[in-house]
């Protein structure tokens, strides 16, 4: 799990998917197709990159906003 360094949300990791809620509500806006993997952990930066880790060994980094898989 990891908070947006500026907005009220955040983004979790689970079996293959990276879905992103609003606080405080816990409201669902958005999913980003994973790894194919598990998620182990994501990091954000100031930038809007995230970055996430995989049972699989991969990293993949995302825009924020769009959900693109760079």
């Amino acid at each position: 799990m990891t908070l947006h360094p500026q907005e009220y949300t955040f983004a979790s990791g689970g079996s293959d998917k990276i879905r992103v809620w609003k606080c405080p509500e816990g409201h669902h806006l958005r999913t980003m197709s994973g790894p194919q993997s598990i998620v182990n952990t994501l990091a954000l930066n100031q930038d809007n990159v995230l970055v996430s880790g995989a049972d699989n060994g991969m990293l993949n980094f995302y825009d924020w906003q769009s959900g693109h898989c760079f």
